[in-house]
């Protein structure tokens, strides 16, 4: 059973052109055989995955989408941001908002 993956992209800076662009190279490397991929757009809008038919927002409470009658669940996550936004923006919001940054994790890493 293949594995749905988050590709987390964006942010809230000027620094999110910089994020968007190694999405690409991450996306290209990705193996389609074992993983679902869902590019997460992160900005001030909001966090969304991009169809053709538009956009859908990401549930924040378990980080799932839901498209037409299904919930998707996305269980890995690859983060494509920048050391700035790693430490002050939009990716360690994210990561504290998953719980995988704690406030001891924080106060050790000066963030």
């Amino acid at each position: 059973m293949k594995k749905n993956i988050a590709l987390v992209t964006g942010g809230f800076s000027g620094e999110a052109v910089i994020s968007y662009k190694s999405a690409i190279t991450i996306d290209k490397n990705l193996d389609r055989e074992k993983f679902n991929v869902y590019k997460i757009d992160i900005s001030p809008e909001g966090w969304y995955y991009e169809t053709e038919n538009g956009k859908i927002e990401i549930d924040k409470n378990d980080f799932s989408l839901a498209t037409g009658n299904r919930k998707i669940y996305l269980m890995l996550f690859l983060l494509a941001c920048t050391e700035r936004q790693a430490r002050m923006g939009s990716c360690r919001d994210i990561l504290i908002h998953l719980k995988f940054l704690t406030p001891a994790a924080m106060r050790q890493l000066q963030l």
